[in-house]
């Protein structure tokens, strides 16, 4: 590649640059073929299945809550608001992987609302009668999501934010 940055006249910065950092101007005048960076596409998909999957946990915490509870009560209530809770938060997280690259302070109320849920799901796991692997699932749920809204690849990119 050296070489042939030399005969085309390139400077010699662009031609040793690696594959994730070359842009496709670049791969045009080299004749190179640049891949996609897919590792960042993988990390935004799983970022929004995690956060479907969180709203899904939602809305069956709250279809439940009939269940549970046969009357209309502050119990009742406030179990099916905890469910209004999680899909609202999931809400937000799918907001952020569209736009948190655009408004910054997104990021820092999906983070700390990640923090807040998943703090509250742990202490209401610990003080329920929930199995083990219903807390595990729960909160490890909410340990990725937060890890993955403190990111900046789980973000779509400005122009896919743009588009779509």
């Amino acid at each position: 590649m050296v070489r042939l940055a030399r005969e085309r006249g390139q400077p010699l910065s662009v031609a040793s640059q690696p594959l994730a950092r070359r842009t496709d101007d670049d791969a045009a005048l080299t004749g190179d073929i640049v891949p996609a960076p897919i590792r960042s596409s993988m990390v935004s998909t799983f970022y929004a299945v995690l956060s479907w999957v969180l709203i899904a946990l939602g809305t069956a915490h709250m279809a439940s809550a009939s269940r549970i509870y046969s009357a209309l009560t502050m119990p009742a209530l406030w179990f099916f608001g905890g469910g209004l809770l999680i899909v609202v938060g999931a809400m937000l997280n799918l907001l952020n992987r569209m736009y948190g690259n655009l408004a910054s302070g997104l990021q820092l109320a999906t983070v700390a609302t990640n923090v807040a849920v998943g703090s509250l799901a742990a202490v209401g796991g610990l003080l329920s009668s929930s199995s083990i692997a219903q807390f595990a699932v729960v909160v490890g749920l909410y340990v990725v999501v937060t890890a993955l809204s403190c990111t900046r690849r789980a973000h779509l990119t400005t122009s896919h934010a743009l588009e779509g």
